[in-house]
């Protein structure tokens, strides 16, 4: 252990006026308690002031809950480039390290037990007697003005914040202070390497970036053979698994990039990160292309709960691989002084390659809002959890989001989809599986029904299946109108009103279109509210029929005829044939929607009874005298209208017969022969009245045909 350090006059008044501003009067109290102890006369060096700064600028954070000497150590690691580890000695660093197995370990700095430790010091309490070391143990980072920045412990159980020596004594903790360690960094190895500088480590080759080892696959990717530093396994393990935040990557021939939670954002102008013009190193593009493998030390999206700050475009918190968009800082704490400036092109292409983000949240991440409750992520949707039990491990795997991202579900900024998207399949616990089709799940009876869904599922609520159709599951009741679903057993419907009408072909909407793949369990039955189907179209749709372009409109599953509407949706005549057309109440007459009850009398001035009504003529017809009903013909014009016999022989029937009408005679009766040739023409050979001879008007003159 390194030599006690001096001890030095009292503070000055002015840094105890600024520490009770901060804290107030508990904090005030504490300073004149230790007013008459001695301090460590100590001029801050960059490191020291690198490590305070970075733990500074996690107050409010919920990210470091029970991990106090990760915390410090991370101070040193991603503030000034120093592992902590190098300085200690006989320690075991795994999951089950706690501060008192660090204490009275360290090789390098200066450490001392008085009640003022300095800037930049980590400061120990050990276990009580009696209580678990791995539990009880503590360590902070002490700050200026007498602060320690520490994680939760008894004085404040829920996030990074500010207290001081006598506050954390005076909380009811189970420790005790035992002292202070200021490290040097002067570990033997040297500490970690420079940014840019060459390693090597078991036959290959990195460069040190951000702090983390990226991997060189070809000298010539760095422009030639370089110097390289062999490290031990000890420095090695001491490297940053990916680059710090900020880190500006300059790739060969796949453009720059920044760092951000591990991952490299596309960088498509300099102007959009002030300072990366500058600060680039220079890096094998095969990291940035094989991001997420391990040799490349970059994760391929950022890690959950980076905040990215898009040069005019917002901020974001990553959740799940996505940017979510951040409407206040309040909403998530931590974020104010946390966020990594990045291209706001990163956030507009989400989802495309270089930008190494994703669209929508990757499937299963659990998104915890402030005040909205908490959701897991199926399909890109935010689908809410009732219960932490209905989905194991959810309690622990939420990443703090803003409400607004739940609440917008659907617009650009959020990142997140209304509904899942089709062919997500849900395994809702204790409920089934079901398949997403236009935003509604849809019940698997057996995964061999839709090919891949076994190794497809997304563990969601229950809740939200039984719930579909309220506004929290993010699920529709029902399909989406126009959505194309193709069964298991290979036949097509497509949606409208919720309920399915079956497709002929493809054709008949120009070709083969986007459809999801469900079981036809869910069509053989359809009235099982599993099947999340409509029977019948639901009151008030309309459909236009293909290819006969006749506009449908339904209500308690009958169609009846209706205009034309923009908002119709599109069926196969095949399909829309299925459901009966309506009919007239007994007692009407026409078809819906025009039906009429018909009269039971003939309207005034006609005769007969419905329907067969008869309006009398006023006047009697050309030629008579009288008025209606009582017409009569005068006697010269039934002289006038005589019948004069023609001569009809050797003419056709229909000949004959003109003649006859025009002579005022009517044909009497008609012999034929009973045998005639093919193609043979009958004319008239006799008639039974003498040509010219004057008969009463339609006298009948018989005729005889060969």
């Amino acid at each position: 252990m390194g030599a006690d350090r001096a001890a030095c006059p009292g503070r000055g008044l002015t840094n105890r006026q600024r520490c009770a501003r901060r804290v107030g009067l508990t904090a005030l109290l504490a300073w004149l308690l230790v007013a008459s102890a001695p301090c460590a006369a100590h001029a801050a060096t960059i490191a020291e002031t690198q490590a305070v700064n970075w733990a500074v600028g996690q107050i409010g954070s919920t990210s470091y809950g029970n991990l106090c000497l990760t915390f410090v150590y991370d101070a040193y690691q991603n503030g000034a480039g120093i592992n902590l580890r190098n300085d200690t000695t006989g320690v075991t660093y795994n999951s089950d390290t706690d501060p008192q197995d660090v204490w009275g370990h360290t090789v390098t700095g200066t450490t001392g037990s008085d009640n003022d430790p300095p800037y930049g010091a980590l400061v120990f309490f050990n276990a009580k007697a009696g209580y678990n070391p791995e539990d009880y143990s503590h360590v902070a980072i002490m700050g200026a003005g007498g602060e320690m920045i520490s994680t939760n412990d008894a004085f404040n159980e829920s996030n990074v914040h500010y207290e001081t020596l006598a506050q954390e004594q005076g909380s009811g903790s189970y420790s005790t202070y035992v002292g202070w360690w200021l490290p040097d960094g002067a570990s033997s190895g040297g500490g970690n390497p420079a940014d840019g500088s060459f390693v090597s480590y078991q036959g290959n080759v990195y460069r040190i970036a951000g702090g983390a080892p990226l991997y060189v696959s070809n000298w010539a990717a760095v422009g030639g053979a370089q110097p390289t530093t062999p490290l031990s396994a000890a420095q090695w393990s001491a490297l940053s698994p990916v680059p710090a935040n900020g880190t500006v990557l300059d790739t060969t021939s796949d453009g720059v990039f920044v760092v951000a939670g591990g991952a490299p954002l596309y960088l498509s102008n300099f102007n959009a990160v002030p300072g990366s013009a500058a600060d680039g190193v220079a890096v094998d593009n095969w990291d940035v292309e094989n991001a997420g493998s391990g040799p490349s030390h970059l994760n391929p999206v950022p890690a959950d709960g980076t905040v990215l700050a898009a040069n005019g475009d917002g901020v974001y918190v990553v959740a799940g691989g996505a940017p979510l968009y951040l409407s206040n800082y309040a909403s998530v704490p931590g974020s104010a002084g946390a966020q990594v400036t990045v291209d706001a092109w990163d956030v507009e292409n989400a989802g495309s390659g270089p930008s190494h983000l994703n669209a929508v949240p990757s499937n299963g991440t659990v998104l915890d809002t402030n005040g909205d409750g908490v959701f897991v992520v199926a399909g890109g949707a935010p689908l809410y959890l009732s219960n932490f039990a209905n989905v194991p491990g959810s309690a622990s795997d939420g990443v703090a989001v803003d409400a607004w991202d739940v609440e917008n579900a659907g617009s650009g900024p959020s990142h997140l989809n209304a509904v899942p998207s089709d062919g997500t399949v849900l395994a809702a616990t204790g409920d089934g599986v079901y398949v997403v089709a236009g935003g509604a799940p849809l019940y698997l009876s057996n995964y061999a029904s839709v090919p891949g869904s076994a190794g497809a599922q997304v563990t969601v609520d229950a809740w939200d299946v039984e719930n579909a159709g309220s506004g929290p599951s993010h699920l529709n009741a029902v399909p989406a109108d126009g959505t194309f679903l193709e069964t298991s057993s290979g036949n097509i419907y497509r949606i409208a009103g919720g309920a399915p009408f079956a497709v002929s072909s493809w054709s008949v909407f120009g070709g083969q279109q986007p459809y999801a793949m469900v079981d036809e369990w869910d069509i053989d039955n359809i009235t099982n509210p599993a099947a999340h189907l409509n029977a019948a179209p639901a009151d008030g749709t309309i459909v236009e029929g293909l290819p006969s372009d006749s506009y449908w409109s339904f209500s308690g599953g009958l169609r009846t005829s209706a205009a034309a509407a923009s908002g119709a949706v599109s069926v196969d005549d095949v399909g829309l044939a299925a459901f009966p057309l309506a009919t007239c109440p007994a007692g009407q007459t026409g078809t819906p929607p025009n039906c009429k009850t018909p009269a039971s009398t003939c309207p005034a001035g006609q005769t007969g009874t419905p329907p067969n009504c008869k309006t009398p003529a006023s006047t009697c017809p050309a030629g008579q005298t009288g008025t209606p009903p009582n017409c009569k013909t005068p006697k010269q014009v039934l002289l006038r209208s005589r019948c004069v016999v023609p001569n009809l022989k050797h003419m056709k029937l229909s000949t004959a017969k003109r003649a006859l009408r025009e002579a005022h005679c009517g044909v009497g009766t008609v012999r034929r022969p009973k045998h005639v040739r093919p193609h043979h023409v009958l004319r008239v050979i006799s008639q039974s009245a003498v040509t010219g001879a004057q008969h009463s008007a339609n006298y009948p003159v018989n005729l005889t045909l060969r």
